[in-house]
């Protein structure tokens, strides 16, 4: 609340010294010549929910004798859905004699927006809007072709890094509780098109098929959260089994670790099957590694 207060003096005397001379009014104005440098913006994914992070890769077509930072913006409400756009914005690093760089940026927009399977495609837009050199002048701007990107609706905390860490007395023999750090499980969600006529459930098993995570919701998701401080090491097969379904349907699996990255797996399925693999690494650690790939 402090920081609050101070900013709000501080622009009470700015407006009263302004009050005194317009030339403290006037907006600055950057006259300098700039040259215009296009760079390649390369995104992990195209579909995501609003919140989510969509992890990216950044070219420029030069290097510079210092550090540079890169802006990305991604603007959603280009659709007639969102009268008012909103923007997130993300800064990667590249230091000097580089070309390239990686980040993640933010899906924007509403959570509260509802979609079917398929989502609102070019919903929001993603591209390089700005550079900026760590010494020296800055006499240039950067832009690159925008990504189109899709709108999913969100399966609440199953699109998003684990949020607890568990306290109090009932679990104090269990890895991680007490340690005031959020668990580093892996959320998992499901989503499938025409769910009003398919059901889908969805498992994790190990080698031997025991069950380890299981969402039989009857439900348009399904969702669960992989305990990995609590699981052994090792690979585990994602399965899905057809409750109810005729032939093949659409399918997205989508898995979100304790660091916020996103791995999407979407394909169709049209029997009970494996999907893909998790393989987790980090013991009774709160420094979880996890590889999610699709077969």
């Amino acid at each position: 609340m402090k920081t609050y207060k101070y900013s709000i003096i501080a622009m009470a005397i700015l407006s009263m010294m302004s009050c005194g001379d317009d030339e403290f009014s006037r907006e600055y104005q950057d006259t300098e010549a700039k040259t215009e440098l296009v760079g390649t913006l390369t995104p992990s994914r195209t579909k995501a929910t609003a919140g989510s992070l969509i992890a990216f890769s950044v070219t420029i077509p030069q290097s510079f004798d210092t550090d540079a930072s890169v802006e990305v913006s991604a603007i959603a409400g280009l659709s007639d859905l969102e009268v008012n756009q909103s923007v997130s914005k993300a800064y990667v690093t590249i230091a000097a004699g580089e070309t390239t760089g990686t980040g993640s940026i933010a899906m924007p927009g509403s959570t509260d927006l509802a979609a079917d399977f398929f989502g609102i495609a070019d919903y929001a837009k993603m591209s390089i809007s700005g550079i900026a050199l760590a010494e020296g002048d800055d006499p240039y701007v950067m832009t690159s072709d925008a990504t189109f990107l899709t709108f999913l609706q969100t399966n609440g905390s199953y699109n998003a890094p684990y949020p607890v860490d568990y306290t109090g007395a009932a679990g104090a023999d269990l890895p991680g509780w007490n340690d005031g750090v959020v668990e580093p499980w892996l959320t998992i969600s499901l989503d499938w098109a025409d769910s009003d006529n398919v059901d889908l459930d969805l498992y994790v098993l190990d080698s031997t098929n025991t069950t380890y995570e299981s969402s039989t919701s009857g439900s348009r998701f399904e969702g669960d959260f992989f305990n990995g401080n609590w699981n052994p090491d090792g690979e585990y097969g994602i399965y899905i089994q057809a409750y109810y379904n005729t032939g093949a349907v659409d399918y997205m699996f989508t898995a979100t670790d304790q660091n916020g990255t996103v791995t999407q797996i979407e394909s169709s399925i049209d029997a009970n099957g494996f999907i893909g693999t998790i393989t987790k690494l980090g013991g009774e650690s709160n420094d979880i590694t996890y590889v999610i790939e699709g077969l």
